[in-house]
This record gives C-alpha cells, sequence and structure tokens, in this order.
C-alpha cells in the first residue's frame, strides 16, 4: 500500500457512545482524502468497535479507515501496534472519547511545516457534564487530561512538560528512533496508570529533537460526574506520581532530560494561574505516590 502523509491512530478498549461519532468527524476533515488514513485499533476482548468501523468505512468510501485487533490487554500494547501498522509520514494519537472540529488535522499539519519540529501537542478544552466544579483553574487541570497554555505556539520541556496523550503527533522515523510505548505504563481496563507519552516525550528530548504545543489543532475531552469529585484526582494524581518515580529511573537516561534551564516561552503547568489550596493536595500527593514508587515500584497491571 501506497504511503500517506498522517496516519491518525484511535485505541478503543470499549468502542464508547461517542466513538462513532469521532470516526465520522475524521472521515469529514477538509484535507486530502489520500494523504491520511485513520487507523482504529481494537483492544477489547471480543472486537467491540468493528462494526461501527465498517459502517462509517463504508459510509466514507474515499477515505482510508482501517481496522486492527490487538488483543493483548494495554493500551500500550495497541499503540506500538497502530505505529507498526500506520504508513504515514506523522503519527498521530486521539483518545477514543474526544470531540474535534473538521480543520483539526489542518491545523496540525501546519505545526510540522518546519522540519525542526518532531512532535507537537494540541489544545485539550474540557467538556463537563452540567458545570465544571469551582476548584477547576489552569493550574489544577495540569493534573488532568485538559492541556491548554494559551492560543500561541510555545515549546515543551520534557519531562515537565510534553504532548497528552489524547490529541498529539510525531514524526515516524522520530518515533521508530525512539523505540515503543512502554507496555508496563498507560491504562489497562480500568486501571487507569497512564505515563507512557511522557516516557516517550522524554526519550524524544534525550535524542536532541525539538516538541511545540499547537493550540489551533484542538479538540475536546469529556469529564465525568464521576471526575467531579476531588478524591478521584487525589487517587489518580498518587498513581501520576508513583509511576512518574518509574519513568525516571528506569533506564539510564539522565533524570532530568538533556537541560535544565526553561525558556520563557515554554509550556510549562507551573506558570498556570489558579494554584488553589486543591493544587497543593494535588502537589501533596503526586510527591507522595513518587515516593511510593521510589520504595515499592509501579502499579502493577
Amino acid at each position: 500500500m501506497e504511503s500517506v502523509k498522517f496516519s491518525i491512530i484511535l485505541c478503543t478498549h470499549n468502542a464508547p457512545p461517542s466513538f462513532a461519532a469521532l470516526l465520522q468527524s475524521l472521515a469529514n476533515q477538509d484535507f486530502p482524502a489520500r494523504q491520511y488514513e485513520v487507523l482504529a485499533v481494537d483492544n477489547s476482548a471480543h472486537g467491540a468497535a468493528q462494526i461501527i468501523v465498517d459502517s462509517v468505512s463504508q459510509s466514507h468510501p474515499g477515505r482510508i479507515i482501517r481496522y486492527i485487533r490487538e488483543t493483548t490487554p494495554g493500551k500500550s500494547h495497541a499503540l506500538n501496534t497502530g505505529v507498526r501498522e500506520s504508513r504515514g509520514e506523522i503519527i498521530a494519537f486521539l483518545d477514543d472519547d474526544i470531540s474535534l472540529n473538521a480543520d483539526w488535522l489542518t491545523a496540525l499539519d501546519q505545526a510540522f511545516e518546519s522540519p525542526e519540529i518532531a512532535g507537537a501537542g494540541g489544545k485539550i478544552l474540557p467538556k463537563w457534564e452540567g458545570p465544571p466544579p469551582p476548584w477547576f483553574t489552569p493550574a489544577v487541570a495540569g493534573f488532568t487530561p485538559a492541556h491548554d497554555f494559551g492560543d500561541k505556539p510555545l515549546a515543551y520541556q520534557p519531562p515537565w512538560s510534553c504532548p497528552i496523550g489524547a490529541n498529539m503527533a510525531f514524526r515516524k522515523y522520530v518515533l521508530e528512533q525512539a523505540g515503543p510505548f512502554d507496555t508496563k505504563l498507560g491504562h489497562c481496563g480500568a486501571n487507569k496508570l497512564g505515563g507512557e507519552e511522557s516516557d516517550l516525550c522524554r526519550r524524544i528530548h534525550y535524542l536532541g529533537y525539538k516538541m511545540t504545543y499547537w493550540p489551533r489543532a484542538r479538540v475536546t475531552h469529556p469529564f465525568t460526574w464521576a471526575e467531579k469529585s476531588k478524591a478521584h484526582w487525589r487517587r489518580r494524581v498518587f498513581t501520576q506520581g508513583r509511576m512518574a518515580a518509574y519513568i525516571l529511573f528506569k533506564d539510564t537516561l539522565p533524570l532530568l532530560g538533556t537541560r535544565i534551564k526553561h525558556p520563557a516561552e515554554s509550556a510549562m503547568h507551573r506558570k498556570q494561574p489558579g494554584k488553589n489550596l486543591f493544587y497543593y493536595q494535588l502537589k501533596t500527593a503526586l510527591m507522595a505516590g513518587f515516593a511510593c514508587g521510589l520504595i515499592f515500584g509501579p502499579e502493577k497491571h
């Protein structure tokens, strides 16, 4: 099969109700049809997404939409399968529950106009069920899948800041040099470990490549009623800290990467406003999780 410019990898475990709408949105991108492909990687035990993918593919015969099974549980396994199967020069990754506009891929393409850019992360706006909780400030959002540093492109500085897996892209040759997603990280069913994109970006950064925050390529991420609970995020952030300890000490890469200076124009969550009491509680949970990771190691799938 001939190559394309973009491969969009969409991993799914249980094909949520928004999955079909997302596939439709990807099929309707205002980008040349034969220059991108959508790879739906089904990580469920029973192929839950195949009927949906086949239906959308048949209704959009001019678009390249491929269904792929990965039966080994774990999002990182699914991500690695998607990368292996991809034919694009640039590999983009999306969560299966986000929503986006028809100009998303065109905007993402603009991020890679400079050959210096190896990776890009788009803006991720929260969409709450009902009004957002009063404690949800830009600073607190840095502990969640929301990802908004404003409307101007900024440089990432891994391991302190990096693209979010719900909306990110990398040149394929850079992924090949950096190596696969670590299968000890990432979601696996109800076990929300995460950390796979942070680990990947740390390795890309160590190789000397540049990554940019690109706000024009924006998506919307749903937040549920359960995620309005402070206890939910304390648990999630504790796990983030535990996985961070594993990521930073699992191999021979320097603890803090290749640079320690943060340029003024960089995407850093610690620069975000709204450092309320809950922000410091989450920061404490992160440090506690990190200490736990140093002593007991990472959580298991």
